[in-house]
């Protein structure tokens, strides 16, 4: 088991190490970006002791203005006066070499790199569990209300697993969501138990008078309700129903229950401590 999770780290961080820019690994890109910090750094020093700005406020500055060197007052007065300079930056204007107006401060890049990478990491490393588990497809959907062709092509059933390594998201910032879809075996003597304990649960849902929308499927054991209380968010309740439905029609036991918040002074079998069940 540690072995296998050793691995599993050792992969993704070699899948890590390639995601850079340009054609740059992640190590040269990063490099890159910290260069460019430094840079940026050397114009606002370079600028502040130019003005006689003193070094207590000169930190408070550099706070102020990291990610924004090139509109600090300083740098752009120092603009007007570069020939006095040595600082890079300060001589070409903050303009990058081959690129057309004001640059990204090295620092701006840097942060979002890190932000990019992580959702990068954390989507593949949760496509490859669902992999592993078994899953024959996924679902996507919207996590945003954003307008997004991208995630709007990304959306509904997959099925296969391949482009979870391929592509583990569509873009950086994505906030689609994906849940696993699993095959349901047909016929085995686990099945038939659990078929039979589906059916129970069924028939005891039926005459439950906090469940609504009861169905059961005999032909696959999908089990489906609905609790009287569960909230539906006024924008994602849609995407939650359709992944009950798609759930149920795959032979799953998908039960929506009480939110967390709504289980205070509730008493309630310990399988419904959460707002959704799905077997």
């Amino acid at each position: 088991m540690i072995s296998h999770a050793t691995g599993h780290i050792a992969a993704l961080i070699a899948w890590l190490a390639t995601l850079g820019r340009s054609n740059r690994n992640l190590q040269d890109t990063l490099d890159g970006y910290l260069y460019k910090t430094m840079k940026d750094f050397e114009a606002a020093i370079a600028a502040m002791r130019f003005t006689g700005v003193r070094q207590a406020d000169a930190v408070t500055k550099l706070k102020t203005y990291m990610h924004s060197v090139y509109t600090m007052p300083e740098v752009l007065s120092a603009f007007r006066r570069r020939q006095n300079f040595k600082a890079t930056y300060i001589q070409l204007g903050g303009v990058q070499p081959g690129a057309v107006g004001l640059s990204n401060n090295g620092s701006t890049n840097v942060t979002d790199m890190a932000r990019i990478t992580s959702q990068m990491a954390w989507m593949r490393e949760q496509g490859v569990q669902m992999k592993e588990s078994g899953a024959s497809g996924y679902y996507q959907l919207r996590g945003s209300t954003f307008n997004c062709d991208l995630c709007d092509d990304e959306t509904g059933f997959h099925p296969n697993m391949e482009e979870i390594e391929t592509a583990p998201y569509p873009h950086p910032h994505c906030k689609c969501y994906r849940v696993p879809i699993y095959p349901v075996e047909d016929s085995s003597i686990s099945e038939n138990t659990t078929r039979q304990k589906r059916r129970n649960e069924y028939e005891k849902l039926l005459q439950d008078p906090n469940y609504k929308d009861v169905e059961y499927n005999p032909g696959n054991g999908g089990l489906k309700a609905t609790h009287v209380k569960h909230n539906f968010d006024k924008k994602t309740g849609k995407n939650e129903e359709k992944v009950q439905q798609i759930g149920y029609e795959k032979g799953h036991e998908v039960i929506l229950d009480l939110e967390r918040h709504d289980l205070q002074n509730v008493k309630t079998p310990k399988a419904h401590g959460t707002e959704r069940r799905w077997k």
